[in-house]
């Protein structure tokens, strides 16, 4: 079993230690014996995973990285242990003000252009193309957009995206139930905001996936299980309630 936080930002304003440690722990309250996993969705002026890989990033002494057999994913290791995969992966905005995330690339695509066309691009790079739910984003005019771009693609060319922003009272929005009555897996992430003290929400909302990763291959094999149908992949963990949503969004 894989445990994964889908939506990750390690702004130039987190903490390393901090985030690392809250990532380990809140993943191992939701399930102690997963095989752990952050999947980055780095905006285009964030260079997160090549510093971490070029060793730019200094570690706290207990922590360690490796690199794996394959481009775009590094083993973390704690006290010599590997204890988290980070995957690369970038965020794209859309011309339609919507996001898209590419889930195990970092290569950045240009932002502004339309969203059927930065999703085609994503798995032209054999990457996870990932529309998440945001702030306002599902609403109006753009509701119809993703609905449509639901009804277009299947469980291997999109994925749906779902936010520990989204309030906890919230019941799950339509796109979300059309996505899973499609097939279409739905995917869980923290998706911290860029001011320090977030990193405490890493790992809080995440992804079950039902497959293990394949040391030599990791990238091909977290792939291969991201596309095979929400019947290996659910969702576990918790949201925010609207107190700490509405905090987190002053600061923002």
């Amino acid at each position: 079993m894989i445990i994964a936080d889908t939506h990750v930002h390690f702004y130039p304003c987190c903490l390393i230690s901090k985030a690392f440690h809250a990532l380990l722990g809140n993943l191992s309250a939701l399930d102690p014996s997963a095989t752990k996993v952050a999947f980055l969705t780095e905006r285009k002026e964030c260079c997160f995973f090549s510093d971490l890989r070029s060793g730019r990033i200094p570690l706290p002494h207990i922590f360690s990285v490796e690199e794996t057999p394959e481009e775009g994913a590094l083993r973390i290791l704690e006290d010599g242990k590997p204890v988290l995969y980070i995957f690369a992966g970038r965020q794209t905005a859309t011309a339609e003000r919507l996001e898209v995330l590419s889930l195990t690339s970092d290569t950045i695509i240009e932002d502004g252009l339309p969203a059927r066309d930065i999703i085609d691009k994503v798995n032209d790079e054999g990457a996870i193309p990932v529309i998440p739910w945001a702030f306002g984003k599902w609403t109006g005019k753009r509701h119809g957009i993703v609905k449509e771009l639901i009804r277009t693609h299947n469980s291997d060319k999109l994925l749906i995206g779902d936010s520990s922003m989204r309030p906890s009272f919230l019941p799950a929005s339509p796109l979300i139930t059309s996505a899973r009555n499609k097939g279409i897996p739905v995917i869980a992430g923290s998706d911290p905001l860029p001011f320090n003290g977030d990193e405490y929400y890493m790992g809080r909302y995440a992804t079950l996936i039902d497959g293990t990763i394949d040391e030599s291959t990791p990238v091909t094999s977290i792939r291969k299980l991201l596309r095979s149908g929400n019947k290996t992949i659910s969702t576990t963990g918790s949201r925010c309630n609207i107190v700490s949503v509405i905090t987190r969004q002053c600061k923002l």
